[in-house]
C-alpha cells in the first residue's frame, strides 16, 4: 500500500519537474494521496484508469495555464491555436511515445494495486484509508507549521514552501475570474496600474490630439531585474531622449498572458474583457478605439501570425478598426520574408512595423497599432542570424550572464526588435508612440524566470516634440 501512494507520489514529482518548474504549486496535492481509497470503491479497472489519468491531464493543464499566465479556463479556450503552430513532426512523436509509456505504466500501477490490495483482502478499505489520511494529516500539520493552511501557525514568509493543497480548489479559484468574462464588460474591474491609475495606452492616448500615434505591443517583453541589461537592451530608445524626442521609461503591471494585456491597453480592463468582448460580439464601453473614431482618427491594426488565434481578427473588428491586416496580407501579397524564431507561422514582425510607419504618413490623423509574435516562446534564432556580426559581437560579450542559451538569445532578438523601432521613429513622422510589453516571457525554469520581473512589464511613451 506504502508503495503505491510512493508511486503515485513520484508521479506528482515528475509533473513537478522536481521544482525546477516556476510555477506556484505546492509539493503535492492532497487528491494524489486520496487515490487509492477512490480504487476501492469503484473496483473497475478501467474506471480507475480513467481517473488516474484525468487527475494527472488536469494536473499538466492546470500547470501550463499556469506557466503561461492563464487561468485553466481560459487557457483551454486558447488551446486550439497549437493546431494552428509549427510543431515538427518529431515533436508529435515523442508526444505519442511518452503518453503511451505513461498509459502502459499507469495501467501497471493500478493492476498492481488491484492484485495486491482489492482482491488480496476483502477489508483493505480500513487500512488503505489509515494510511492514506495520515499521509494526509503529517502534511497538512507540517504545512501548518510552515504558514501554510487553515491553522496559519506562522506567518507565510519569502521562503514559504506550500507542502500541499487540493488541485480541485486550485481549479475552482480559476473560476472565479473566469466566470467574469460571462458578463458585459463595463461590469469588469478597470485595469489595475500601479498607482490605480489607467493603463499606460489609455493614459497616453486617450484625450490626445496628435495626428499620427501608434501602439505597439511587443511579445514576451519582460522587465529584466538587472538594472545593467534592462538599459542596455533598450539604449537604442533611451538615446531618443533629445530637444527633438521627449521619452518617458516606464512599467506597468501585469497579468494573464497576450490577450490579457490587449485588454489593459485598448480597453483599460483586466483580462477576461477580451473574452467578453467576444462572447457578446459587442464592446459596451468606449474602447481606445472607438475615442480615436470620434476624434477622427484613421484606425489601423496589424499583426505578423494569424489572425485566428484567439479570435484576434474577430476582437478587433468589434472594437472597429478601420483595417485589419495579418500573415495573409503580408505573405501573400506584400511578400514579407517568413519568420523562423519560433513554431508560430508569421513573417518578420519588422516588415509589419514598417508597413505601420509607412501608412501612418498617408493620412491627416492615423492611429494604428502592432502586436508581434517573433519572440515568442519557445524561442531560438535561425542559424542565419547567429552568424551575424552584430549577434556574434553581443554573444562575446554578454552570454555568461544570461542563465540559458534560449533567455539570451530572445532577450537579443527584443533588442534588435527595439533598435529597428528607434531607428524607424527618428525617420517618421510620428507624434507620440507606445511600446509596451504584454508580459513577462513564460520561460520554463525558475532561474530563467527569476530574470524578469514577475509583477512588471517595460513602457516607453515617445513624443516628437517638432510636431507639437
Amino acid at each position: 500500500m506504502i508503495f503505491v501512494i510512493l508511486a503515485i507520489i513520484f508521479i506528482f514529482f515528475i509533473i513537478n519537474g522536481f521544482s525546477n518548474i516556476s510555477v506556484d504549486r505546492p509539493l503535492i496535492y492532497y487528491e494524489y494521496l486520496f487515490l487509492p481509497v477512490i480504487f476501492l470503491f469503484t473496483r473497475k479497472h478501467f474506471i480507475n484508469l480513467g481517473i488516474l489519468i484525468g487527475l494527472v491531464l488536469l494536473d499538466i493543464i492546470f500547470t501550463l495555464a499556469h506557466l503561461y499566465y492563464f487561468d485553466i479556463f481560459n487557457y483551454l479556450k486558447k488551446i486550439t491555436s497549437l493546431f494552428n503552430t509549427r510543431f515538427s513532426f518529431l515533436f508529435w512523436v515523442y508526444l505519442l511515445v511518452v503518453f503511451t509509456l505513461l498509459l502502459f505504466w499507469f495501467n501497471w500501477l493500478i493492476r498492481f494495486f488491484e492484485k495486491h490490495i482489492i482482491f488480496s483482502n476483502r477489508f483493505a478499505l480500513i487500512p488503505v484509508l489509515g494510511i492514506t489520511c495520515s499521509f494526509f494529516l503529517m502534511i497538512y500539520i507540517a504545512d501548518s507549521l510552515n504558514g501554510g493552511t487553515f491553522l496559519n501557525m506562522k506567518p507565510n514568509g519569502k521562503n514559504h514552501i506550500e507542502i500541499g493543497k487540493s488541485l480541485i480548489w486550485d481549479v475552482y479559484k480559476d473560476l472565479i475570474p473566469y466566470t467574469r468574462g460571462s458578463v458585459p464588460v463595463h461590469n469588469l474591474q478597470d485595469f489595475n496600474y500601479l498607482c490605480s491609475d489607467s493603463s499606460i495606452a489609455y493614459k497616453a492616448f486617450y484625450n490626445t490630439q496628435n495626428k499620427r500615434e501608434m501602439l505597439i505591443i511587443l511579445e514576451s517583453w519582460g522587465w529584466v531585474e538587472n538594472d545593467s541589461l534592462r538599459n542596455i537592451q533598450v539604449r537604442s530608445l533611451l538615446s531618443l531622449d533629445t530637444t527633438q524626442f521627449n521619452v518617458s521609461f516606464q512599467k506597468s503591471c501585469f497579468s494573464g498572458g497576450t490577450t490579457f494585456a490587449e485588454s489593459r491597453e485598448l480597453l483599460n480592463k483586466e483580462g477576461e474583457a477580451y473574452y467578453s468582448v467576444l462572447k457578446f460580439k459587442q464592446c459596451d464601453i468606449k474602447s481606445l478605439i472607438q475615442r480615436k473614431k470620434e476624434l477622427q482618427f484613421n484606425t489601423f491594426a496589424a499583426q505578423s501570425f494569424n489572425g485566428t488565434f484567439s479570435g484576434g481578427n474577430q476582437f478587433r473588428r468589434i472594437l472597429g478598426f478601420d483595417s485589419i491586416k495579418d500573415i495573409k496580407y503580408f505573405y501573400d501579397t506584400l511578400k514579407s520574408p517568413f519568420n523562423e524564431n519560433n513554431h508560430y507561422p508569421a513573417v518578420t514582425d519588422e516588415s509589419v512595423l514598417s508597413y505601420l510607419f509607412s501608412i501612418s504618413q498617408k493620412y491627416p490623423k492615423c492611429f494604428s497599432y502592432c502586436l508581434t509574435i517573433n519572440s515568442h516562446l519557445p524561442f531560438y534564432l535561425s542559424d542565419k542570424e547567429k552568424t551575424e556580426i552584430r549577434y556574434l559581437k553581443f554573444y562575446n560579450a554578454y552570454h555568461t550572464v544570461f542563465p540559458s542559451s534560449e533567455s539570451m538569445e530572445q532577450y537579443y532578438r527584443l533588442k534588435i526588435q527595439l533598435d529597428f523601432i528607434a531607428e524607424n521613429i527618428e525617420k517618421k513622422m510620428i507624434d507620440k508612440i507606445v511600446i509596451i510589453g504584454d508580459h513577462a516571457p513564460p520561460f520554463l525554469k525558475k532561474d530563467e524566470r527569476s530574470f524578469y520581473s514577475p509583477k512588471y512589464v517595460p513602457a516607453f511613451v515617445i513624443e516628437n516634440l517638432k510636431n507639437h
